[in-house]
């Protein structure tokens, strides 16, 4: 379900889900845009009252284009780097949810902007010291390495504890 789009509800993780579904039970655009009803609630559902009969849409892209108009996140990339450089790991935050976060923020980005290295070498830079006291960055080839590394600093860390 997806209602306003206020703190910790994702349009784009409500639509990741609804387009898996809609691919994984083989659902035609057609179900799929009469179905947007039964799935939006609160403040979304009073938008799609209005909006499916008064604008064209004629498939679930125009559709899901819609509600990124009335929805998605409309901050330019400047915001969105300010945001993502206001806050570094916090000593307490695991990364591998500081890396989730931040990663959702770098997916807002226009696709093909920065490359994985660049947005390693960002991440690298916001992880807290505690972290990057045990990772060297030339040891980070992939955010599979990354996090592989990160939860075996965290998990010795914890046994130190």
């Amino acid at each position: 379900m997806y209602a306003t789009g206020a703190a910790g509800e994702s349009l784009d993780a409500f639509l990741d889900a609804a387009e898996a579904y809609r691919d994984c039970s083989d659902i035609s655009e057609e179900n799929a845009i009469r179905g947007l009803s039964v799935l939006l609630c609160g403040d979304a559902a009073v938008w799609w009252l209005g909006v499916k009969s008064s604008i064209i849409i004629s498939s679930w892209c125009d559709a899901v284009s819609a509600l990124r108009d009335a929805f998605g996140d409309r901050r330019p990339p400047h915001r969105i780097n300010a945001q993502l450089f206001k806050r570094g790991q916090q000593n307490d935050e695991r990364t591998d949810r500081f890396i989730a976060a931040t990663r959702a923020l770098l997916a807002k980005l226009p696709a093909g902007d920065l490359s994985e290295k660049v947005q390693l070498d960002m991440i690298y830079g916001l992880l807290s010291r505690r972290v990057r006291e045990r990772l060297r960055r030339d040891e980070i080839s992939s955010f599979d390495v990354l996090l592989q590394r990160a939860r075996q600093i965290e998990d010795a860390t914890d046994e130190l504890r």
